[in-house]
């Protein structure tokens, strides 16, 4: 069974996803503006007054609010890459630090979308491998997101393709479930091992097979992924594939 969950993630697992980690989800969405000034300058790109209030207090570069997020974390959302070379450049920020759930500038940057920040992080040294507290890290929202251009990057600075979150939930359980078959393709390229089971034995075939995903169900088939491996709930994607699909099972 596949349950999806905001922020573009789809999660595959057998029964009900546990309360804890639909709350961390639920709360990480909520979360829209910043209760301070300087996060929500950054996050706006108001970067005059933004450098203004920081000459007169620096302290407030690595002031958290109330998710835990700093300047940083805002301006990486927004996609305001000035605003994050002010604050690494002149503030030494640290870019590895996380809020409140775990996310790092790298990984909101990433989900974001915001490649030109994503080079910045990457350029002084971002970690491509931390994790947030779901066990997520950057290639699992940048495979679900369809950013191709940036997973080339991640794989480039020796991303896990192989990587297992909260659910044991892979990259390639992500692409092949979403349809992202570029990534799909890149991944398996990258050797992403084919027949991971996420915690309800699903693998990316089934996760694709199910979602109707043609292009990524040939592609699993095609480098060797196995077609009869059987989930908790006893059942191979042949058995839980959407119509249009079937025949590239047989």
């Amino acid at each position: 069974m596949i349950h999806r969950l905001d922020y573009g993630v789809q999660i595959s697992c057998a029964g009900r996803i546990s309360q804890i980690i639909l709350t961390l989800y639920q709360k990480k969405d909520t979360i829209t503006m910043s209760d301070l000034q300087i996060c929500s300058l950054a996050y706006e790109g108001k970067t005059q007054l933004f450098q203004q209030i920081l000459n007169e207090n620096p302290q407030l570069a690595v002031k958290k609010d109330q998710s835990g997020r700093t300047a940083l974390h805002w301006a990486c959302s927004g996609g305001h890459h000035r605003i994050a070379e002010i604050l690494i450049n002149n503030y030494h920020v640290n870019i590895e630090e996380g809020d409140d759930s775990g996310w790092t500038p790298l990984i909101i940057a990433v989900s974001a979308g915001r490649e030109e920040i994503v080079d910045l992080l990457l350029q002084c040294g971002a970690d491509v491998n931390t994790t947030n507290s779901t066990g997520q890290c950057s290639l699992h929202y940048a495979a679900s997101k369809n950013r191709e251009t940036i997973v080339k990057k991640l794989i480039e600075r020796k991303a896990d393709v192989n990587v297992r979150d909260c659910v044991n939930s892979t990259p390639l359980h992500r692409s092949a479930s979403k349809g992202n078959s570029t990534i799909t393709k890149l991944l398996i390229e990258s050797r992403a091992t084919l027949n991971p089971q996420d915690t309800g034995g699903n693998s990316p075939l089934h996760a694709a097979c199910e979602e109707g995903r043609s292009n990524d169900v040939k592609l699993l088939i095609d480098a060797g992924a196995n077609p009869y491996l059987k989930n908790k709930d006893e059942q191979t994607p042949h058995d839980i594939a959407a119509k249009s699909v079937i025949n590239l099972l047989s």
